[in-house]
């Protein structure tokens, strides 16, 4: 199944990478602009003087005149959002010098211009000058001023080779200054925008079409209609320059500083952004529409002979999940089966040894002592002499049989306990779990300290011995492996959930302890606590050791009959039937 869906997804990301390619290098161009503009603020700002800081606390906003239509330089998008070249050295200028910009828009030149004669704005990012009394900074872009006409058009030496061709130019412009200016006996006609002066030469309305080199082949290639000719080149150029009025002329220098701490590889990379990149976006989509299409076409029909395949395969997999799930479902019940049986025959097993065992032992110390006792009498008559070396030795050997008599109680009372502890099915878990920190106290000389509240009496007998296995299990492997000198047992039942803590101070889980080989240790109790649908996890402790973890649901009839450990009766004074005193 994983094949057709990873032919699916080669597909798919064909597609999306065609149509993302342009827009994701336009991205990275304008992260490369960010970087390098954040990688130079620090160094403007220890080089403005005193004075420029002072100048700038002045006057924290500045008010922004811009012209919505001068794409790709400077327009408003679909959004309302100011776009172009110019709002790039804006955000630059804005970012390093701590300042904002209030933007205000305006349809052309001519209404910018009156903008800033009527004291609307402060700085225009868009205004050739002359333009008033305004002062300028240093171009911050110059394009080329050409002379373009069809492809069949003849070459011409200049713009004062103009005779009697067709002659249109954008008006207002920077060609239209220098046409009025130096060639005012050539002949013009107007359009209104860039696009209007390309479509004109184009459609043989006009000859040539007098414009910046980098409008022309922005507009050229977002029209999608075909390239015009360079007819001539002129020694003029077009510079975009930003202007500010007289009360803001001590901004220039500041301004020319950041400016000029932009490197060339800087304002190339805004230059792509917004003419090269830009515009080979929006060309190369058309294409790339043509070719995705049919490749949706493919992927469509690959997709629909395949969908059938993988409902076939899904149906399949569905079948052997369900089957393994059941498969594991009836091991686990199975093995909750057998640790049941093997706990009833433990049980079982505990009985025959603590009756038959105990009452033949019990015997045993009877006899032993009426014989003692018969012996005793008989040395004691005065008729039987007897040497007291003798009368010594009949003692000391009736003393050996019993120590053997208490080695074998004490021995058979350990196999009962190991079996199946009365002490769990007289006192309930928690005291079980009590005498467990106990043993394991005698034995490993290890603190052993048990928390909580006594567990619900509707917990049932199968459940309590499954949690008495795994905390005796988990008792055993800390003496074993994890060279503790404190264990916590902490245990508490609420909402239906019986949960157990176990927690010591040894050295902790060792790399690939969970896959040593022949081990089945924690498996086991794992499987003790899912066949009760429980969860059980272990993991090292935050400073040292081993923290175990297991919660199990249990019928719940009267949760509320909390009891403490510590006033549970003492399993400890309960005598076994074989001890002998």
């Amino acid at each position: 199944m994983l094949v057709p869906r990873h032919f699916i997804l080669v597909c798919m990301t064909t597609c999306a990478a065609l149509l993302l390619t342009m827009p994701m290098a336009k991205a990275s161009a304008a992260i490369e602009v960010a970087q390098a503009a954040n990688a130079d603020k620090l160094a403007l700002q220890s080089s403005l003087t005193e004075s420029e800081r002072h100048w700038l606390r002045q006057h924290p906003t500045i008010r922004h005149g811009i012209i919505s239509n001068q794409m790709p330089f400077e327009y408003v998008d679909s959004s309302d959002q100011y776009r172009g070249l110019t709002s790039d050295y804006i955000a630059i200028i804005s970012e390093q010098l701590d300042i904002d910009f209030e933007p205000s828009f305006f349809s052309d030149l001519t209404a910018l211009s009156e903008g800033i004669r009527e004291n609307q704005i402060d700085i225009a990012s868009y205004l050739p000058p002359p333009r008033g009394k305004l002062s300028y900074s240093e171009p911050v872009i110059e394009m080329p001023i050409a002379l373009f006409g069809r492809q069949d058009s003849a070459l011409i030496v200049g713009i004062e080779s103009i005779r009697d061709e067709r002659v249109v130019i954008e008006k207002p412009s920077k060609a239209q200054l220098i046409l009025s200016k130096f060639y005012p006996q050539i002949a013009v006609s107007y359009v209104d925008t860039p696009a209007e002066g390309i479509q004109a030469v184009l459609a043989g309305s006009a000859d040539i079409f007098i414009h910046n080199v980098f409008s022309v082949e922005y507009y050229t290639r977002k029209l999608g209609v075909p390239p015009l000719k360079i007819v001539s080149n002129t020694p003029y150029t077009f510079e975009i320059a930003f202007a500010v009025t007289e009360e803001l002329r001590p901004f220039i220098p500041i301004f020319q500083k950041v400016i000029s701490g932009l490197s060339k590889r800087e304002r190339q990379l805004i230059f792509d952004k917004w003419v090269n990149i830009e515009i080979t976006r929006k060309l190369d989509l058309k294409t790339i529409g043509l070719w995705a299409s049919g490749l949706t076409l493919l992927v469509l029909l690959v997709f629909l002979v395949i969908l059938r395949w993988n409902k076939i395969l899904q149906e399949r997999v569905a079948y052997r999940t369900q089957e393994l799930e059941l498969s594991s479902l009836n091991l686990r019940s199975l093995a909750r089966h057998m640790d049941e049986v093997r706990e009833e025959e433990k049980a079982k097993l505990a009985r025959e040894i603590h009756d038959e065992l105990g009452h033949t032992l019990i015997a045993l110390t009877m006899a032993v002592r009426r014989l003692k006792s018969t012996a005793s009498k008989n040395f004691s008559q005065p008729e039987v002499k007897s040497s007291p070396i003798k009368s010594f030795e009949l003692n000391r050997q009736f003393d050996e049989i019993k120590a053997l008599l208490v080695q074998a109680s004490s021995a058979s009372r350990s196999i009962m306990s190991d079996l199946r502890p009365s002490v769990l099915e007289d006192f309930g878990l928690a005291a079980a779990i009590e005498w467990l920190a106990h043993e394991f106290e005698i034995h490993h000389q290890t603190l052993c300290i048990v928390r909580g509240t006594q567990p619900p009496d509707s917990i049932s007998p199968t459940i309590a011995i499954a949690v008495f296995r795994i905390v005796q299990e988990s008792l055993t492997n800390i003496a074993k492996h994890a060279k503790a000198k404190k264990v916590q047992i902490k245990l508490s039942s609420k909402n239906g959930l019986l949960k157990v803590e176990i927690i010591d101070d040894g050295v902790g889980l060792q790399s690939g302890w969970d896959n040593k080989e022949g081990s089945f240790g924690f498996q086991g109790m794992r499987e003790r606590v899912m066949s009760f649908n429980g969860e059980i996890s272990v993991a090292n402790g935050n400073k040292s050791g081993v923290v175990l973890r297991l919660q199990i649901p249990y019928q719940k009839s009267d949760i509320n009959s909390k009891q403490s450990i510590s006033s549970v009766e003492n399993p400890f004074s309960k005598p076994f039937k074989g001890d002998i005193n």
